[in-house]
């Protein structure tokens, strides 16, 4: 390391109550924590799934319970209904998620909002990650899950050199581009805002991603206007 890189990193180090470095440093801890993903559940049902990313993923069956574990880099209880069977390309997903902790998945079903025909997992947006590594298995009334997030491990790569690859930084970023974050077109996009503003603020309004991709449903536009309304009148 060259001696003005050194003088740099020793300059960040002694101003981290400053709030720059800080905020940097606590965004890179985030996507540490984000790599790697487990969970137990206490389930009814028989499901085995094997993934090495979305393209090559083999699995079949339907469980339903409470599970707890680490998801999205933090210790978090939820209740998870699932239901998978199929191979790359034809491999067909359907996932329900309730949670204090995190941010609730919507599987629409058949009248809902964005309801789709054709539940291809290639096109959904679901707990699992397009660059997800992992496998799910219950048993019966156990279950367990494990993956790699190679898409968080290269976001936190590329967040050492300053590059906020998934667009999912919580203390480095103002609320107010998360918020306008929160308007795009791009269903993930949204979901990485309404992330990185639930850890910046303590809040999600009921945020709910919606399994299918692009889908801007009314309860997401309400779940904005209380983060803004939140944002710009703090005290009240």
């Amino acid at each position: 390391m060259s001696r003005s890189k050194l003088s740099i990193l020793v300059v960040c180090l002694l101003s981290l109550s400053a709030g720059g470095c800080a905020s940097y440093l606590h965004d890179r801890l985030k996507d540490a924590s984000e790599m790697f993903e487990c969970g137990i559940g206490y389930s009814m049902g028989v499901t085995v799934n094997l993934r090495a990313t979305k393209l090559a993923q083999a699995g079949v069956g339907a469980h339903s319970g409470e599970w707890a574990g680490l998801r999205e880099g933090r210790f978090a209880t939820w209740t998870e209904e699932r239901s998978e069977f199929g191979f790359t390309p034809f491999y067909y997903h359907e996932v329900f998620r309730k949670s204090d902790d995190l941010i609730d998945i919507h599987h629409p079903l058949l009248w809902d909002p964005g309801y789709e025909q054709f539940l291809n997992d290639l096109f959904l947006l679901t707990d699992r990650g397009f660059f997800e590594v992992g496998l799910t298995v219950n048993a019966l009334l156990v279950g367990v899950d494990l993956s790699f997030e190679l898409a968080e491990i290269a976001d936190f790569v590329t967040g050492v050199a300053g590059f906020d690859l998934l667009g999912d930084d919580a203390f480095g970023v103002p609320t107010d581009t998360l918020l306008k974050r929160l308007q795009s077109r791009n269903a993930w996009k949204r979901y990485a805002a309404a992330r990185a503003l639930r850890r910046a603020t303590g809040f999600d309004f009921d945020y709910t991603l919606h399994t299918v991709r692009d889908e801007h449903t009314e309860d997401q536009i309400q779940s904005r206007r209380l983060w803004k309304r939140a944002l710009e009148a703090p005290g009240e």
